[in-house]
């Protein structure tokens, strides 16, 4: 490491002792290894493999494991590990790629997409970051959103063995790639959107006269804020781990660096945020002067609390550049993995208050491997996880001997449990499937999910109701009733490993809340604490679902009617909670449409006609039986008239929807 000519320090440091505490009492989160490791991307001869990654995709329920050294390579697997698909290139033009690095969003291509980043030397003699979006279609083939292209600017060096960290903003819709400019050792960003443009300028997170390094990013959506944590080295030997906020919607760094650790060695550090107690989890390696993994909460603002000081995660593990600590919002532990002191990577899980578990083995024998790496070969580096969100799980990949990268899942607390007795205590778990996240949706569409309570040790799931709540951008929450539970969910009974859970889905429909953005909260009822006592949310769109035909008088661009006639048809808003959610429908008249703009009110039509074969067709409910209405004319004079009916709807307040008839009176 070098340190640069020192000018004035422009970090802020934290009023807080770096020492540790006390370690924690015996742990009761302790994942365990599920089935021998496998390989994700066999070896290429000729060619190293190092530095993998892998993210997860919410929507298809997959993982993208990605490696690269010299040539950057994808592939797709499924919640239990399986590949799905070939391995495929996803930087196409020949340039030499290392250090990738991937992050997942709901918004990009249709169904979803990942940002892959990498380091890449094609553009001149130095490095830059450069990426690009895929997204996971059928068999495990990737569909490609955008080509490659350039995130960091062309005039920078990035450091050569340091990935760009990426994070998804699921409110302003938009990453955040952030890296090491290399002549000026200073921490850069970038925003990038979902078709792969640059939003905005390229951020200076830090401006320090310090040698910093090793950038990670985790969202904050209840402030809509990424914070980055980074190491810094003040002199030779000695440093910090900080953190910077950068408000998603802008870039704007909101605050100078402050300090939430430090010592005689410190790197790589990492930075998971906990929605539901509204902190981080920060971690680093640490030689005090053994070695050590240790961790620190701090404030939603990414300040750590002076009452609670740094507590050690896992000690007497050397592995300076080989950690990586992931959140599972199912089991709501931790994850970390590192490497051990033999040829295998080691695990702990973290309990939801910093308790760790005994570490353990996390790399096994491979039967899918290369015949070399069948074994644990010359040793296995650079572990990296993803947290599933459809099953109390993990995924690691790591490079094994650098030359296959290999895979291995590890099931978290959550997923154990007896069977009869007395219910421990109360672990409500509630997930919602659909709507997805910042998804637009027409009335009616379905809300579903799963709720289970874990605690429960009795036949049943543990849960007797689900609640829903529509809660807008601004003004009153509506209760919109409870959705039905005790549906088949026997993915959730597998994941959970246990049968009691198998019917612990919900479902129903979001009808009759007006046009707009809300927050849809789901409130799992939970029969071993007797309350509500757990949430899931998301942020969605709904709309309206008006419609309206005219039938009468007949088809035809332009009728002949005589002096009176009647106009006919039917009308209803599918997003209606009861009755067929239009309660008037007006009639106009324009004389000669094609040259005269004004119009004659000529009056409401009688609604409540029988309507048998809209219903049908719709496949609606009783409630739309009658959405027909009708009206007799009688106009003023011959010629040609345009007739307009207009209905107004009772989800909306206004009148949405209308139909026309061109019609010549003799």
């Amino acid at each position: 490491m070098t340190t640069r000519t020192l000018r004035r320090l422009l970090i802020a440091v934290a009023p807080a002792a770096f020492v540790l505490t006390s370690m924690p009492a015996p742990a009761s989160a302790q994942a365990t290894p599920q089935g021998d490791s496998f390989s994700v991307i066999a070896q290429q001869p000729g060619f190293i493999q190092r530095r993998p990654d892998v993210a997860y995709d919410v929507t298809n329920h997959v993982f993208l494991a990605v490696s690269a050294n010299p040539n950057l390579r994808g592939r797709f697997m499924d919640g239990n590990g399986t590949p799905l698909g070939a391995p495929f290139d996803i930087d196409q033009r020949g340039a030499t790629q290392q250090v990738p690095r991937v992050a997942w969003s709901p918004h990009a291509g249709t169904r979803g997409g990942f940002l892959v980043t990498w380091l890449d030397y094609q553009q001149t003699d130095r490095s830059q970051i450069w990426g690009r979006l895929v997204s996971f279609s059928s068999g495990g083939a990737p569909a490609f959103i955008t080509t490659e292209f350039m995130i960091s600017d062309a005039n920078e060096d990035v450091h050569p063995e340091m990935g760009a960290a990426v994070a998804y903003s699921s409110q302003s819709q938009v990453f955040l790639v952030a890296y090491r400019d290399g002549p000026n050792t200073d921490i850069r960003g970038q925003r990038v959107s979902n078709i792969g443009l640059k939003t905005g300028a390229e951020i200076a997170i830090t401006s320090t006269p310090y040698w910093e390094a090793e950038p990670t990013i985790a969202y904050n959506p209840d402030r809509d804020e990424f914070m980055i944590a980074y190491f810094a080295e003040p002199s030779n030997g000695a440093g910090l781990v900080l953190t910077v906020p950068v408000r998603a919607g802008d870039g704007v760094v909101t605050r100078a660096p402050v300090a939430y650790g430090g010592g005689s060695y410190i790197t790589v550090p990492q930075l998971e945020y906990d929605q539901k107690s509204q902190r981080y989890l920060a971690a680093h390696y640490a030689r005090r002067p053994g070695p050590v993994f240790e961790g620190r909460w701090l404030r939603a603002d990414g300040t750590p609390d002076p009452a609670l000081g740094l507590f050690p995660i896992a000690a007497g593990y050397g592995s300076y550049d080989g950690f990586h600590l992931v959140r599972s919002s199912v089991t709501e532990t931790y994850l970390a993995a590192f490497h051990g002191l033999d040829n295998n990577d080691v695990a702990v899980e973290v309990g939801a208050t910093g308790t760790p578990g005994v570490p353990f083995r996390a790399t096994f024998s491979c039967p899918t491997c290369s015949a070399a790496n069948a074994g644990s070969g010359t040793g296995n580096f650079n572990p990296r996880i993803a947290a599933s969100r459809g099953a109390p799980e993990w995924m690691l990949v790591t490079a094994r001997s650098f030359t296959e990268i290999i895979g291995h899942r590890f099931r978290g607390t959550a997923s154990t449990g007896g069977g009869g007795g007395a219910n421990a205590a109360a672990d409500t778990r509630i997930v919602i499937d659909l709507p997805v996240a910042n998804s637009t949706n027409v009335q009616p569409f379905a809300i579903a999910g799963w709720a289970l309570d874990a605690g429960s040790r009795q036949s049943n799931s543990g849960v007797d109701r689900v609640d829903l709540w529509a809660f807008p951008d601004s003004g009153t929450p509506t209760y919109l009733g409870s959705p039905t539970y005790g549906t088949a969910r026997p993915d959730v009974a597998s994941a959970f490993g246990n049968a009691r859970w198998a019917n612990s889905g919900y479902g129903g429909a979001i009808r009759g809340v007006v046009p707009g953005r809300y927050t849809f909260r789901t409130f799992a009822h939970s029969t071993v604490a007797g309350q509500f006592n757990n949430a899931a949310e998301v942020v969605a769109s709904a709309t309206a679902n008006p419609m309206m035909h005219l039938d009468l008088p007949t088809a035809g661009l332009t009728t002949t009617v005589g002096a009176t006639f009647t106009l006919a048809g039917w009308t209803l808003d599918a997003a209606a909670v009861s009755g067929t959610g239009i309660n008037t429908v007006h009639v106009w008249a324009f004389k000669d449409p094609d040259t005269n703009p004004v119009a004659t009110f000529i009056g409401t039509a009688t609604l409540g006609g029988a309507r048998p074969d809209v219903q049908a067709a719709f496949g609606l409910g009783t409630q739309f039986a009658a959405t027909g209405f009708s009206r007799d004319l009688s106009l003023p004079t011959s010629g040609q008239w345009a007739i307009i009916a207009f209905g107004h709807s009772t989800v909306t307040n206004s009148f949405v929807v209308g139909g026309v008839k061109r019609v010549v009176v003799r």
